[in-house]
């Protein structure tokens, strides 16, 4: 099972797999499949084992020296 949650442009995906609930953060973009994942969170229901993956995080410049 998929479900999905917009709110100003970052979408929360949750998908079912099994024993796992997995769970992504995407900014959006259009079409929809080209949204960026940014996290994602992988929850053993049985284990209560998590697995968190941050990614595609760019570095902004700073101001500061």
């Amino acid at each position: 099972m998929k479900s999905m949650q917009q709110e100003k442009g970052i979408i929360l995906g949750v998908t079912e797999l099994d024993e796992q609930r997995i769970f992504e953060l995407s900014i959006q973009k259009e079409p929809l499949d080209d949204s960026i994942v940014i996290s994602t969170a992988r929850i053993n229901r049985k284990t209560k084992v998590v697995s968190v993956i941050i990614s595609n995080l760019e570095k902004k410049n700073s101001a500061l020296p």
